[in-house]
């Protein structure tokens, strides 16, 4: 597991969410699930598990911004990303990204459109 102090997102590790997006690949893990975040990646992304007590063994990857924490944020946390406010993308204000190719909603500093697969770094504007 990445180390907390590493990630923008490092804050969320052992920290119990609810799902707000359907999986298709994972239909189990419905929208409103509570789930336990066991892993916290450089990549960028969260590995999850149903199991509240676990440590680790994650069944589900997702990126920060489809949690939704069951208790409050730490302060310096941004409400719709769920990274620190000192990550990229913050500056001014939260930046939502579309995807030029799929028109997609992007977080503000994912790498890839979690829609298409394609780099931001290949046509996606702020």
């Amino acid at each position: 597991m990445a180390r907390p102090e590493d990630v923008w997102h490092g804050w969320m590790a052992g920290k119990l969410f609810k799902i707000t997006r359907e999986h298709s690949h994972r239909p189990e893990f419905k929208v409103g699930d509570v789930v336990k975040c066991v892993m916290v990646s450089r990549m960028g992304d969260c590995g999850l598990t149903k199991d509240l007590k676990a440590e680790r063994g994650y069944e589900l990857r997702v990126m920060p911004w489809e949690l939704d924490p069951v208790e409050a944020r730490p302060e310096g946390i941004c409400p719709l990303c769920n990274l620190h406010l000192e990550a990229g993308g913050h500056e001014g204000g939260h930046l939502n990204r579309t995807c030029d190719e799929c028109g997609g909603l992007t977080g503000p500093c994912d790498p890839v459109c979690p829609t298409c697969c394609i780099s931001r770094t290949i046509g996606h504007k702020p």
